[in-house]
């Protein structure tokens, strides 16, 4: 668990004039607190990393993520609106996008449509007599107010993974078989796989 992270965004707020090699000026309190509010709103909703960075242009750069999954709120002195940046991808296969300005009241749609990501795997768990199962996550598949379902995917899933080789046809019957399931249970939704492995 991450913790602290909405007090260091706080200290923000004790910079001085300067106090970046001489640029950089002072930050609003009320700025800043809405940027750990913020912070802690989406951290505690999705169970995102999540980091506040402070700028030398006067604003305060939010960064949350999954893996190398990266979306940036960066919260402008208005405190009203705040530029939306998405990264997908680390080094030469980095994707980013500026997804523009918006209002403050958008926030949750936005995160809402992007943090929609679901499990195909399943869980080894224990019921209350002790006894192990298997426990699915197809509750989530629909993802709520979602347009569409993103899923990660790996080619091991379904089989034992105990180091075997899956020759192509079997790993085509067995993608189509999870897939379809998936489709049977998401409400109809297109589905977006922003994750494909080919091994585990």
């Amino acid at each position: 668990m991450q913790e602290n992270f909405e007090l260091r965004i706080r200290e923000i707020a004790k910079l001085k004039k300067g106090w970046s090699f001489g640029k950089g000026e002072p930050f609003n309190a009320e700025h800043v607190e809405v940027a750990a509010l913020v912070a802690l709103r989406y951290y505690k909703k999705y169970a995102l990393t999540v980091s506040g960075t402070p700028s030398e242009d006067g604003t305060i750069d939010l960064m949350f993520n999954i893996k190398d999954v990266f979306i940036d709120l960066i919260i402008l002195p208005s405190i009203t609106d705040i530029t939306v940046k998405y990264t997908h991808g680390i080094g030469n296969n980095k994707i980013e996008e500026m997804w523009g300005t918006v209002s403050i009241s958008k926030l949750d749609d936005i995160m809402d449509k992007f943090y929609h990501s679901v499990r195909l795997d399943a869980d080894l768990a224990a019921d209350q007599a002790g006894d192990f199962y298997y426990y699915s996550h197809e509750a989530t598949y629909g993802c709520q107010d979602s347009d569409y379902t993103a899923v990660m995917y790996g080619i091991p899933m379904g089989f034992a993974n105990q180091g075997e080789r899956v020759g192509y046809e079997e790993a085509m019957a067995m993608t189509e078989t999870i897939l379809n399931g998936l489709l049977e249970k998401n409400q109809g939704k297109d589905v977006y796989i922003d994750q494909f492995l080919y091994s585990d």
